[in-house]
């Protein structure tokens, strides 16, 4: 059921463009064929599937095809790199790929060297059906530790500077052919010059006051508070069966990643909840008795996948039982009287 409760009878804002400026060192291209020697399928036959594929390289880009089968408990493709002497990215915030994909959801996995078999952590993106090139923003907070595709309770955040493998893979439980290709990706960093509102160096900044402000309190309500009059909120829920993280969810979280940009824009940030066992926001894990207590301050069940629109002010203003486009939650958000006053502000402090 989709309750829409803010008025729709205003007009949408004009895009107002702004454009991210970042300081950006290269981690790959590919320019040539012997780039894409270092990658390697690593797919579901390890557990018995029968997904193909392999990476080739065409005309500056390392093209990634073949086909997913769901068969044998299989359902996943998956191409790794693993750098002579690993990669520090402590001094990024984030990365940027620059692809041209098939409609598919994607994710970018890294593994660091933490604990005693290391850790894997990874991010969504959906691609556009359009033949066409996208830019892609993957801040690290977005990162969500995980292992075969199930939860990992953990308190740490992930260690930057102790990245084995970069990994990209499709994993979202359509049977098929896939294609994706990868230009270039890089690691960004907001810089040290004043934030401008609504960009990614003011979301970088709330960013790190949030992780301090829970460091000192991991409790609800001073997420909550923390968040109100400061960053509108997109809670995506699910069951979390079995331990697992879900599709739908990951589908979901790819459709917002892939608009990262158009959030930062207005403010927005991505709440997680997991079943009532944690709650991922900020590049950290919260645990099972805050994770509850969102649950029912935003009116969010534990046995479903929903998502929710979550104003500066605190109140629930639409809510999806879903899968629900990026445009179609930011649409809302543009015709609310606070987000208008913003971009007026904005649009003229420039």
């Amino acid at each position: 059921m989709n309750t829409l409760i803010i008025a729709a009878a205003l007009p949408l804002l004009p895009a107002l463009s702004l454009p991210q400026e970042v300081e950006a060192r290269p981690i790959a291209r590919f320019e040539d064929e012997a780039s894409i020697a270092a990658w390697r399928p690593n797919h579901d036959r390890v557990m018995g599937g029968v997904s193909t594929g392999r990476p080739t390289w065409s005309e500056g880009a390392m093209r990634l095809t073949g086909e997913l089968s769901l068969e044998n408990n299989g359902g996943f493709a998956s191409f790794r790199w693993s750098p002579a002497g690993g990669l520090d990215l402590s001094e990024a915030d984030g990365l940027r790929l620059r692809v041209r994909g098939d409609g598919r959801n994607w994710k970018v996995s890294l593994r660091t060297r933490q604990g005693r078999r290391g850790m894997n952590w990874q991010a969504p993106f959906m691609t556009s059906k359009a033949d066409a090139w996208q830019t892609v923003f993957l801040p690290f907070d977005a990162f969500e530790p995980s292992y075969r595709g199930r939860l990992v309770l953990t308190e740490e955040p992930i260690e930057l500077a102790r990245v084995v493998t970069f990994g990209i893979t499709v994993a979202d439980g359509q049977e098929g052919d896939y294609a994706l290709e990868v230009a270039s990706i890089e690691a960004w960093s907001s810089g040290t010059a004043e934030p401008r509102a609504g960009s990614l160096a003011a979301r970088e900044a709330r960013t790190a006051a949030l992780v301090r402000s829970l460091s000192a309190e991991p409790s609800a309500g001073n997420l909550i508070d923390a968040l109100r009059d400061a960053e509108r909120v997109l809670v995506v829920a699910e069951p979390l069966a079995r331990g697992s993280y879900g599709k739908a969810a990951s589908i979901q979280l790819g459709r917002f990643m892939s608009e990262h940009e158009e959030l930062v824009m207005r403010d927005m940030r991505v709440v997680h909840l997991l079943g009532d066992r944690a709650t991922l926001v900020a590049g950290r894990q919260l645990g099972p008795e805050v994770t509850k207590s969102l649950r029912s301050a935003w009116g969010m069940r534990s046995d479903a996948f929903a998502c929710a629109l979550v104003g500066k002010d605190g109140g629930v203003k639409e809510r999806w039982d879903e899968l629900v486009p990026a445009a179609q939650v930011i649409a809302p958000v543009d015709r609310m009287p606070m987000r208008r006053r913003e971009a007026r502000e904005r649009s003229t402090s420039r």
